[in-house]
């Protein structure tokens, strides 16, 4: 939104999820997309956070609605992990369903997390972790192994890492804020997959491919592997036409 409301120059934009690519700069700022890794929606805690030897993949919604446990997570209108959240409460609706009987799940733990506990950014949860303000946060496996976070990990059917529960993870939507203000973007759930670009009419057009050179080459696997988070390699994208000639050694047309 920074490109396409804001008009703020840009040589490259990278996201959590492509899809918001598609929807917030294609076509008017970007002609091609690549999807270069992926991720979890983990639970992550300290060493203090109450009842964390308790919790666990079939319990976590018990013990976060517990009245002495506080948790957090992070704007679903300003961060991917945020709205993913929201998906993965309402995919637990359906995964815990003989377990939970007929209580909802995605309102209750709505209902239990006050706007003091949203963040616009992942990263501003952690702090509030470390100092004990949040028992829990919901966050990103691989944020959670880059800050030294213990976590839980959630069930496959419902952390949006699985191209394999693909069609399960789409009967989940929630609504974010769209192009314009007072607009909306019905998010369904999928796998999470990153995005990037190089914007068009990019002011360091140059540098830009450089840099994807890099990202999306044997180096950047490397860098990426070692910070944690999954490559994907070759980068797959819905085009291969679209991306430039420099890149094409490093992409595969592929249906997100």
């Amino acid at each position: 939104r920074k490109v396409s409301e804001l008009a703020r120059d840009a040589d490259i934009v990278a996201t959590a999820d492509y899809t918001l690519l598609q929807d917030l700069l294609m076509p008017e700022h970007a002609d091609w997309l690549v999807a270069f890794a992926r991720n979890r929606i983990v639970i992550a805690y300290v060493e203090h956070s109450k009842h964390r030897t308790e919790i666990n993949k079939d319990n976590w919604y018990e013990m976060l609605l517990r009245d002495d446990v506080a948790y957090g997570y992070a704007d679903p209108d300003m961060a991917p992990v945020g709205y993913r959240t929201l998906l993965t409460w309402k995919l637990a609706d359906l995964y815990y369903e003989d377990a939970k009987g007929d209580r909802d799940l995605f309102k209750e733990l709505k209902a239990g997390c006050p706007q003091s506990s949203i963040r616009p950014h992942c990263n501003e949860l952690i702090p509030l972790l470390q100092s004990l303000g949040l028992d829990y946060i919901f966050q990103y496996q691989s944020v959670a192994l880059q800050h030294n976070l213990q976590f839980v990990q959630l069930p496959a059917e419902i952390d949006l890492s699985s191209e394999k529960h693909g069609d399960l993870y789409s009967k989940a939507s929630v609504s974010i804020s769209g192009k314009k203000r007072g607009e909306t973007i019905t998010k369904v759930g999928s796998p999470i997959v990153y995005g990037i670009t190089i914007v068009r009419d990019a002011p360091n057009a140059v540098g830009a491919m450089e840099f994807m050179r890099v990202l999306l080459g044997e180096d950047g696997s490397r860098i990426m592997e070692e910070n944690f988070q999954e490559p994907i390699a070759p980068a797959l994208t819905p085009d291969a036409n679209a991306v430039p000639q420099e890149l094409s050694e490093f992409v595969q047309e592929a249906e997100l």
